[in-house]
């Protein structure tokens, strides 16, 4: 698990990165939102939060993946204004999972 959780830190510098690069002087957001099966597990969550240094929130609807298609459906058909505005009311967050574990860095070279 841990290998895998180093790879998704690798990931997600390579984003950050990438963003930076495209978005100067935008701040990039260190949070995600996981669902799915994976976000049942507590132990996982929180060993991804602390290896890349992201915060992590569950939703309420755990098996939520096509909640997003929900969103842009309802926008779509007028009943929501914008996205951001349908997201909002349809996707709450549950749990989050701050790094807290490990200090900055002890990761690094792995």
């Amino acid at each position: 698990m841990l290998q895998t959780a180093l790879s998704v830190k690798d990931a997600l510098i390579l984003l950050e990165n990438a963003f930076k690069n495209q978005m100067e002087g935008k701040s990039f957001a260190k949070k995600m939102t996981v669902t799915g099966g994976q976000a049942e597990n507590e132990l996982w969550n929180q060993m991804k939060a602390d290896v890349t240094g992201y915060e992590l929130h569950t939703q309420r609807l755990l098996h939520a993946e096509l909640t997003g298609d929900a969103v842009f459906a309802l926008v779509g058909l007028g009943v929501y204004k914008d996205i951001k505005g349908a997201a909002e009311i349809l996707c709450k967050k549950n749990k989050t999972y701050s790094p807290s574990f490990f200090e900055e860095g002890e990761f690094e070279g792995i």
